[in-house]
């Protein structure tokens, strides 16, 4: 490795002889000193590479030696300059490898992933600060240790690597560590052992980390303090702690420290308790996912027994963007029980994009102020026993929705919501997704659709339709993936004018259609 300095006018100044006795050549020239002097203290000397350092060069080809390459990834990894290797980045300013990205790609297919040993080599790249491992197969072998040891690491991705055992608490020494992925990263057939049970101790030495994502991982052991373990992380931002065995939502904050997060995803848990307070602390939340959390009681619950100031504090979760207390999925899971009505308070939540409440108990009407949400792309309300009218002020302002979903699957007549909206009105969205099914619609076709020639998906099922499908909807030159259309009583003749593709599913049963069966294109 060799250094040298160039082009810095400063030095061809005093090299060529050029300086002058004059009091504003010399100031100038002193001037351009101290200008070098704070760029070198700042940035390092200029140097012109020839060769990587040649510990971090052999440390890497042990590291190639201990792994199985089926798909000759690092058949690059020959010559001098390791730098120029695939997967292998240097830093411009030192030339020391400071980044090695392993992970698998796409279109390596299961056969063509990483696997065998990780070599104890890694401890000689002293200045890495990125190592990404993920998405291979390293077949039950356990996280290996020394990797608490690389104490530069700011980047940290094992996901889906197929490791086995516990997490490491050596990790806990990553003390600059800003992103930990450990997604997955077991091995299924080895998930079942008790050694992959984990407690969290291990996280409160990761003061600088921003993104942990755990998801999968068998946190059972960290059950009664899982939320006291990650409010030690002051600069948390993103946390995803899915499908991690945690059986109990804490009902209090033990500390402020989570100020910072904006993602929260404990989803897939079974804590079977109520919505906690503190989680309407969260200020700077943007993303809150509790589906298949078996939650219950009142959304209104957190307020309960509080003051009409308190009342308001869902206002407090004003950044949020993405609010999914159940996605409806299959009948094979264990869904939230939440009751009662969709409070007023929601249309606090000024930025929320996806409202997902699909699947519970709830009831009443819809509140008016749905339709402050002006941010909304998709709701799914399916599910729940609503009643009452809903009109063109509850969704007059939903510029940017894309989805609605309100359904049951029920065909019983007792349909306690109507959608009753003018057929004047022109909606300021257009729709790719809309299923309204089990609420009453009719009698005439929804004037309010012949705008939406966005749609792939129209499904108005058992909506008490018992008029003739106007010619405008015929019109829209829609291609649809599904039309739903059954257990209504429409009438008249339907024409060719539809296109739909090979996979396209349409249902028209239980109606008073007339004429042939249409011959629709597959264009």
């Amino acid at each position: 490795m060799s250094c040298s300095v160039s082009n810095f006018t400063v030095f061809q100044l005093i090299s060529n002889g050029k300086f002058s006795n004059s009091g504003t050549n010399m100031a100038t020239t002193i001037a351009s000193v101290h200008l070098l002097f704070l760029v070198i203290m700042t940035y390092g000397l200029p140097f012109h590479r020839v060769d990587c350092f040649e510990i971090e060069k052999v440390a890497l080809l042990k590291l190639k030696r201990g792994l199985l390459d089926p798909s000759h990834r690092l058949s690059s990894w020959v010559g001098d300059d390791c730098c120029k290797w695939r997967g292998v980045v240097c830093s411009n300013r030192t030339g020391h490898v400071i980044k090695l990205n392993l992970r698998s790609l796409e279109d390596d297919g299961i056969d063509g992933k990483f696997g065998g040993e990780i070599s104890h080599s890694l401890l000689d790249l002293k200045y890495l600060n990125y190592l990404d491992l993920s998405i291979n197969n390293f077949k039950g072998i356990k996280i290996p240790k020394f990797i608490g040891s690389l104490e530069r690491l700011r980047y940290l991705n094992l996901s889906a690597a197929s490791f086995s055992g516990g997490i490491p608490p050596q990790l806990g020494n990553l003390s600059r560590l800003i992103y930990l992925d450990l997604k997955e990263y077991f091995d299924l057939n080895t998930y079942s052992d008790e050694s992959s049970q984990n407690d969290l101790q291990w996280i409160s030495g990761l003061y600088s980390l921003r993104h942990l994502n755990l998801e999968g991982a068998n946190l059972s052991r960290a059950s009664s303090y899982w939320l006291q373990a990650v409010s030690m992380l002051p600069s948390l931002s993103e946390l995803h702690l899915s499908s991690c065995g945690l059986s109990f939502l804490p009902p209090s904050l033990p500390s402020s420290n989570l100020t910072s997060l904006s993602v929260l995803v404990p989803s897939d848990n079974g804590f079977n308790s109520t919505i906690p307070h503190w989680l309407f602390q969260l200020r700077n939340l943007v993303h809150l996912d509790l589906s298949f959390d078996k939650l219950g009681g009142s959304i209104l619950d957190p307020f309960s027994n509080s003051t009409l100031e308190k009342l308001k504090m869902m206002g407090s979760l004003c950044k949020l963007k993405t609010l999914i207390l159940l996605e409806h999925l299959n009948l094979g899971f264990n869904w939230n029980s939440f009751v009662g009505s969709i409070p007023n308070s929601i249309g606090n939540l000024s930025n929320l994009k996806e409202l997902y409440l699909s699947n519970n108990q709830m009831s009443g009407t819809f509140p008016e102020t749905l339709g402050q949400l002006d941010e909304l792309v998709a709701v799914d309300m399916s599910e729940n026993s609503w009643e009452g009218v809903l009109t063109e002020s509850h969704v007059s302002n939903l510029k940017n929705l894309k989805e609605l979903v309100i359904f049951k699957f029920s065909l019983l007549p007792d349909q306690t919501l109507v959608i009753n909206i003018s057929s004047e009105w022109i909606p300021p969205f257009k729709l790719e997704y809309l299923s309204l099914r089990s609420c009453q619609v009719g009698p005439k076709f929804p004037a309010w659709l012949r705008n939406q020639n966005e749609l792939n998906t129209l499904i108005l099922r058992n909506t008490r339709i018992s008029s003739t499908i106007p010619d405008w909807f015929w019109k829209l030159d829609l291609e649809l993936d599904q039309l739903d259309l059954g257990y209504n009583q429409l009438s008249g003749r339907i024409p060719n004018s539809l296109k739909f593709s090979s996979e396209s599913l349409v249902y028209l049963i239980w109606n008073h259609f007339s004429g042939s069966l249409p011959l629709w294109s597959s264009n």
